[in-house]
């Protein structure tokens, strides 16, 4: 799980997402910041955004398809 929040969100305060994602469990969490964005990260901060995707998204989608492509059984 990994949640984008803008540090000036009005329309969709981030801190509760924040304190949300400290009480869940979950086999891989993270919170990226985005402190110069309100509620528009991807057109107010589009090179963290990019980069962030890249970094944090990118590789559990590679996890994913690796455990489709696994026999069933296997480990």
């Amino acid at each position: 799980m990994v949640m984008f929040m803008g540090r000036h969100d009005y329309t969709t305060p981030s801190q509760p997402t924040a304190d949300w994602l400290a009480r869940t469990q979950a086999p891989f969490k993270r919170g990226v910041w985005f402190e110069n964005s309100s509620h528009m990260i991807m057109w107010e901060e589009p090179g963290k955004t990019l980069v962030s995707l890249l970094q944090y998204v990118r590789p559990l989608t590679d996890e994913a398809k690796a455990d489709t492509k696994r026999p069933s059984g296997a480990d």
